[in-house]
């Protein structure tokens, strides 16, 4: 019943978050899971639109797929553990990686846009320093 766990996330939110947290440590594909679809929510909502559609659709694959396709671009130094922001806030080269769009989402122009934009075809791991410090936004610095 659709009301009844609506209110029970109402009611146990600090509960679900704390096993979400937990789940998160352990399980990469949930971690990717979360962390790709609110990275494709974000550049929706930061252009005024709505997702409309599953996070696969966009993606073009399954998380399991697009796993491996990370996996398969990663540098001898890339691992799930130096995924995402330093433990330490230090960011240096070759620390810590992201998830990168080798064209930025600042160049779409509509909807459509950002949905090809997000495809799979289109991410990339990439040293954080080298993508929050170095190209940012920028479109030349593709690897």
């Amino acid at each position: 019943n659709p009301e009844y766990r609506r209110q029970y996330t109402i009611n146990n939110r600090s509960k679900i978050n704390e096993r979400n947290n937990k789940r998160r440590k352990v399980d990469i594909n949930f971690r990717l899971k979360e962390n790709i679809r609110h990275l494709i929510s974000n550049s929706f909502k930061s252009n005024g639109l709505r997702k409309n559609d599953k996070t696969v659709n966009i993606l073009g694959c399954s998380v399991e797929e697009f796993r491996l396709h990370m996996e398969a671009k990663f540098e001898f130094w890339m691992n799930w553990d130096n995924y995402g922001n330093p433990r330490d806030g230090k960011l240096e080269l070759n620390k810590t990686w992201d998830i990168d769009h080798k064209i930025p989402l600042d160049i779409a122009v509509s909807e459509e846009d950002i949905i090809k934009l997000n495809h799979y075809t289109n991410l990339q791991p990439l040293c954080s320093y080298n993508n929050r410090i170095v190209k940012r936004n920028k479109y030349e610095f593709i690897l």
